[in-house]
């Protein structure tokens, strides 16, 4: 069965089944002219919004359905991540043909949902729409934060210590994989490659973590690469930035790819886009204290990769000392 043939009304019917994970603010959600809820008066709310588009963000039969799903909640998600906000609930703006097959929409939303419920958000809302052949997804996900711990990009001071949660380069060698015809023969790494660039992780537990803590003064997701948001950073906080390449963190997927491809490894850990992991700044007195508690609370990767100084821009700093200024080179919807 297709959409066409089921009907807008019946699908949306369908889908919100599942769509409410937490009802305890929600008034009304989806089935009325708008949906209605309440927040936490002693918290500001923070929305984001993100949108996916077939022949630009993914290509249909390069990903799953599920993938499309996730991912679109996910780099959503992932705005809200970088201000330390807890997301609560969700809308989305779909266009698709109306000849797509139910069981594609079904699975997109199956991908949708297991996401929101890892992180209890509702989808309360949005809009269904036909488009004449390619698939839009539009999603906004509405959040609080505590008014005094939200973080944004123009906090960093000189001495911060500059951070990075995860490794990475790893989403974009797996779009590479997808895009490209690559001889690289090592199947488990390129599964793992590829799935961090069709499901990646948004950072929430760990924003709000950092956000609560205190200690840092800036933040921003790196979904364009690190050039490019460290960019943003450096620009509105009007400050200049060291980063020291060995200690970008990097992936064995990532470097069995490398060697494998003749990939500049470089290019991949300071250019690469869509990794949505967190950069942010930390003010150094508290910086080995919450390295502590931070790896002792999720387990996972974190690493200095540099700090803030004064001035303007961003330098790189090879193994013998050797400084060398980097250009911003990420992802950019309009570049020529």
């Amino acid at each position: 069965m297709n959409l066409k043939t089921l009907g807008e009304f019946n699908f949306i019917d369908l889908i919100k089944e599942k769509a409410i994970v937490h009802p305890d603010h929600v008034i009304t959600g989806i089935g009325d002219d708008s949906a209605i809820f309440q927040s936490d008066r002693n918290r500001v709310n923070a929305i984001s919004t993100d949108t996916l588009v077939e022949g630009i963000h993914f290509v249909r039969d390069q990903v799953t359905p599920y993938d499309v799903g996730l991912k679109a909640l996910a780099v959503t998600l992932s705005d809200l991540a970088a201000m330390g906000a807890r997301p609560a609930h969700a809308l989305m703006n779909l266009s698709v043909p109306p000849d797509i097959e139910l069981a594609y929409l079904e699975q997109l939303f199956a991908g949708f949902y297991d996401l929101a419920l890892i992180y209890n958000i509702n989808l309360i809302g949005g809009d269904l729409t036909a488009s004449r052949r390619d698939i839009t997804i539009s999603v906004t996900v509405v959040g609080d934060v505590s008014r005094r711990r939200a973080l944004h990009r123009n906090g960093a001071q000189p001495g911060d210590k500059l951070l990075v949660t995860g490794t990475l380069g790893n989403s974009a060698a797996g779009q590479m994989l997808l895009s490209k015809s690559l001889e690289f023969t090592n199947e488990s790494a390129r599964e793992r490659l590829i799935k961090a660039h069709t499901q990646p992780k948004p950072y929430i537990f760990e924003g709000e973590f950092i956000a609560e803590s205190g200690c840092a003064t800036s933040m921003i997701d790196i979904s364009d690469g690190l050039s490019s948001d460290l960019n943003h950073i450096v620009n509105q906080s009007q400050v200049s930035a060291q980063i020291y390449a060995s200690k970008l963190p990097s992936s064995d997927e990532l470097r069995s790819f490398c060697d494998a491809t003749g990939t500049n490894p470089l290019e991949l850990l300071l250019h690469g886009g869509e990794e949505y992991s967190l950069l942010f700044s930390l003010k150094p007195v508290q910086a080995d204290l919450f390295i502590a508690s931070y790896q002792h609370r999720f387990n996972s990767h974190i690493t200095v990769i540099g700090e803030i100084v004064e001035g303007y821009g961003m330098q790189l700093i090879d193994a013998t000392g050797k400084s060398t200024e980097i250009e911003p080179a990420g992802w950019d919807h309009f570049a020529p």
